[in-house]
């Protein structure tokens, strides 16, 4: 089971609400009196049968459950969160972006609600596709509006047609990228003036990108064992590292290059003995 809580500001009656709106005689919808809940089954792209159901817990909350038949132990988090969207419509257990956390950090990357009230013109989002619809101008020029998400709301952004053109096939519901946006030069006082994107790229594209310059700090020489099994295979990242002993600093380069990807990165980050990571 996959269970959200969902909080109104002021009181609510779900029963009133999905009277009103004919939920309960619109089929496959389905009311139990005795729980209080709406639910509905729902067979997914991959063939399994989940129940999505909404049961009011008091007058301003609801709990929102997807109730699977079978709930494979090796699905990633990406494959749970993809069939919460694919059920309800969007995420209940967490956020698709919340795996993403070191590198939008290492981009500096700013929510779009942090973005819209700022001064600035340019600047790294992150969201995750919800929907895209495709259109024409009246010259026949392609362009497509986005609606993402990201962890501070809900946003749409047009893209046009040479960048929707390069990057189509990739632009799936449920998946996640990395945006480059500006804000347009005029009306500077207007902050909801139009944002465009200069550049668009897959989150997970990223994260199978290794990086080519590493400097990692650690705090005791005799952690050096335990930093060296995190990345002992080879590959194509540099990697200097930083040993702060006493009032002694040690810095050196292995001699040979090492494989760092984000997993590495997600990996080293959690460790207690590394005091800094500069990629």
């Amino acid at each position: 089971m996959i269970r959200g809580i969902l909080h109104s500001i002021s009181s609510i009656s779900l029963y009133d609400t999905v009277t009103s709106h004919g939920w309960v005689n619109l089929a496959p919808w389905k009311w139990d009196v005795n729980k209080n809940e709406l639910s509905r089954p729902e067979r997914l792209k991959t063939g399994n049968l989940v129940r999505v159901s909404v049961t009011q817990l008091d007058s301003k909350s609801f709990s929102t459950c997807i109730y699977i038949d079978k709930l494979d132990d090796n699905w990633s988090n990406d494959e749970i969160l993809s069939k919460e969207f694919e059920s309800v419509g969007f995420y209940l257990s967490n956020h698709p972006l919340k795996d993403y956390e070191n590198i939008l950090e290492q981009y500096q990357v700013k929510t779009f609600k942090e973005f819209e009230n700022t001064n600035e013109s340019q600047s790294f989002l992150a969201g995750t596709i919800m929907s895209l619809k495709e259109k024409k101008t009246i010259k026949g020029t392609s362009f497509a509006i986005i609606k993402f998400s990201d962890l501070s709301k809900v946003f749409e952004l047009f893209l046009f047609s040479e960048i929707l053109e390069k990057n189509i096939k990739n632009l799936i519901e449920g998946q996640s990228f990395l945006l480059t946006v500006i804000k347009d030069k005029e009306n500077h006082e207007n902050r909801f003036r139009r944002i465009s994107v200069r550049k668009i790229v897959s989150l997970r594209e990223i994260v199978k990108q290794g990086y080519s310059d590493v400097y990692i700090e650690i705090n005791e020489p005799n952690n050096l064992k335990k930093l060296y099994e995190a990345i002992k295979e080879k590959g194509n990242s540099k990697i200097k590292i930083s040993i702060k002993d006493k009032n002694k600093n040690y810095l050196f380069e292995l001699k040979d290059k090492r494989k760092f990807d984000y997993e590495t990165l997600k990996y080293l980050n959690k460790e207690h003995y590394i005091k800094k990571i500069n990629l």
